[in-house]
């Protein structure tokens, strides 16, 4: 991979050297799975969405956007990796967007079949529905996984109840029935919402409410979403055990795995289909 950038649309070697702990920050993260950027239309849609609850706008369109992550992918010689769009406001007005591919860690076989160890952290979003850099929040939750040795933190509120991981959302598995967290409460990540896309196709019971932290004993599985690990089992929970190979995580990461592969599909038909 090459170290290609671009910074409002201009191409660069050199890292973007703004301040940015000094500015809002909105961004996406994508993935790329064979030179095609998997549901771009849904992460462009949360983008605009993120802009408006922060009271940011941009000029930039959908087309622009896909068109300039695309030029990324060309630059850098991508095929399977995962690139970040991001939208820096400063206080004195100065606004930049900058796209840059990200060196990327996704779960390995082993991880996929065994799961991973999470840990808990009392902590919540100020703004959970916009996808906005929280530093404090971020850099916590890395002390931690380093220190602790963790894939990931799982994030309980005041309520004490479970709501999402520090970069990750969260489902649960309990009688059959699988939980996770009401929208307003949780970053709507894009995975999560295909996962409950094939939840529902599944005609799976799902039910969008919290699980509290005193009640972990009584569920029989986990397992988080996000752009990186999909879906992924946790095998355990602090020092709480659970069940990797649940035939719920199962069926569930196959359709999502299905609905991929579908988009794949659909996008080449679509590009053909211009030509």
């Amino acid at each position: 991979m090459n170290n290609t950038i671009l910074i409002n649309g201009v191409p660069s070697s050199t890292p973007y050297n703004g301040i940015i702990t000094n500015a809002v920050n909105i961004y996406e993260v994508v993935r790329v799975q064979e030179e095609v950027i998997l549901f771009a239309e849904d992460h462009f849609e949360r983008f605009r969405n993120s802009l408006r609850i922060a009271n940011q706008t941009t000029v930039i369109t959908f087309e622009q956007w896909h068109a300039s992550i695309k030029q990324i992918i060309t630059a850098n010689k991508i095929i399977h990796s995962n690139i970040r769009f991001d939208h820096f406001y400063y206080e004195d007005g100065v606004m930049d967007e900058v796209i840059s591919p990200l060196m990327t860690h996704y779960p390995s076989e082993d991880e996929l079949i065994n799961g991973v160890m999470v840990i808990l952290q009392q902590a919540e979003r100020s703004n959970p529905n916009a996808k906005i850099s929280d530093y404090q929040l971020r850099q916590k939750a890395n002390d931690q996984i380093a220190a602790r040795q963790a894939y990931e933190t799982l994030l309980v509120n005041h309520n004490n109840e479970l709501t999402e991981g520090s970069r990750s959302n969260l489902f649960i598995i309990k009688n059959n029935e699988v939980y996770t967290a009401p929208d307003a409460m949780v970053l709507n990540g894009i995975m999560r919402k295909k996962t409950i896309q094939a939840i529902q196709q599944l005609n799976l019971p799902l039910k969008m409410a919290c699980i509290k932290q005193n009640e972990l004993s009584t569920c029989d599985a986990l397992f988080i979403t996000g752009t990186s690990p999909r879906v992924l089992p946790l095998q355990c929970v602090d020092e709480m055990t659970f069940s990797a190979s649940h035939p719920l995580i199962l069926q569930i990461r196959e359709k999502v795995n299905d609905m991929i592969k579908q988009y794949i599909q659909d996008y080449r038909t679509a590009v053909k289909s211009r030509k």
